[in-house]
């Protein structure tokens, strides 16, 4: 992402008189360009990586702006000052500033924040590592934002972490990239059920099975799927069990798998079987009842490549289903079930 950087210390003058400097020597180097003031996103992160330098370039791409990332490295010299990247892209310039914070000055993560914020801007927050989702200074960082984004995709309980921000008062925009990676699996199976044979099968539902390695939108996808059926937690079953008045219970499981994200998911009737598996970049759906095949469809995946899922997620702000899923979960798991994460 960086064409050009230069230096300053954690102070607003500092770092206005290092932009002047720098977007200079950019006007002198690549011409004439406007810098993009369209929004602010904030990156939590434990140290650089190169996967996440390459998801933030891309997404720059789309939504060109300020990108402020905060290293909270335990081995990290301090915040005495910050890097400061350039990058002109299509006649824009996106701003990218990396604060590198140790274990005492990350306590006071919003007070490093806020001097970097564009002004008049939305501000994203994006925590790019699962484990500091654990820290509880986060609650006072999203204080500073409008929206936030995480990524439950692998945890065991990805309800937990999002717990203490939807309690957060105003209007935050919030979403899951493990909730966006669900979108054709949900889409497959809103289609496959079209048919009105298919359709008739849904009260005789009696389990659902979900096959893969990251557990959280294993989750994320039942609670759709026990919403849009209309389906609650059973009382104390964590989630193992649906209920339903005039309805048999459906019985949930997940099954771990090494690798792949989700992998199947199956949807078990009386005398009848659905089956949605992922294929090459698409996700394909069936429902068979005996030897008979009832329905089939195939709708595109969302891949397993971070920058376009948090593309989606800057452009999309809130998904009122996310919400719904959230809310399913939280009742299905009191908060002092929780345990480890």
């Amino acid at each position: 992402m960086a064409s050009t950087k230069s230096r300053a210390h954690l102070a607003p003058a500092a770092i206005e008189a290092a932009w002047t400097d720098l977007w200079s020597r950019l006007h002198a180097g690549h011409g004439m360009f406007g810098r993009a003031h369209t929004q602010t996103l904030v990156v939590l992160a434990r140290q650089p990586s190169k996967a996440l330098d390459e998801t933030l370039a891309a997404v720059s791409q789309s939504h060109p702006g300020r990108v402020v990332v905060l290293y909270l490295s335990p081995r990290a010299a301090g915040t005495d000052e910050v890097t400061l990247c350039g990058n002109p892209v299509a006649g824009l310039g996106s701003e990218l500033v990396c604060v590198t914070a140790d274990a005492p000055v990350a306590e006071h993560w919003a007070e490093l924040v806020l001097p970097l914020l564009l002004p008049d801007v939305p501000v994203y927050l994006f925590v790019a590592d699962p484990d500091v989702l654990d820290t509880p200074e986060l609650s006072g960082l999203v204080d500073t934002v409008d929206h936030v984004v995480l990524d439950t995709a692998t945890l065991e309980h990805p309800w937990a972490p999002w717990r203490p921000i939807f309690q957060h008062e105003g209007d935050l925009g919030l979403l899951d990239l493990a909730w966006i990676r669900t979108a054709g699996w949900r889409e497959a199976l809103a289609a496959v059920f079209d048919p009105e044979a298919c359709l008739a099968l849904l009260p005789t539902l009696q389990s659902v099975a979900v096959a893969g390695s990251h557990a959280g939108s294993a989750h994320w996808l039942a609670a759709w799927l026990a919403n849009r059926l209309d389906y609650r937690p059973d009382s104390g079953s964590a989630g193992a069990r649906w209920a339903a008045r005039r309805r048999p219970p459906v019985v949930f499981g997940f099954e771990r798998r090494a690798h792949g994200g989700l992998d199947r998911i199956t949807l078990r009737f009386e005398g009848a079987e659905a089956v949605v598996r992922h294929g090459d970049g698409t996700v394909r759906a069936e429902v068979h009842q005996g030897t008979r095949l009832l329905a089939t469809t195939e709708l595109p995946r969302v891949g397993p490549d971070t920058a376009p899922q948090l593309s989606a997620a800057l452009a999309e702000g809130f998904d009122p289903l996310f919400a719904d899923a959230f809310r399913w979960l939280e009742l299905a798991h009191p908060a002092a079930s929780d345990g480890a994460r």
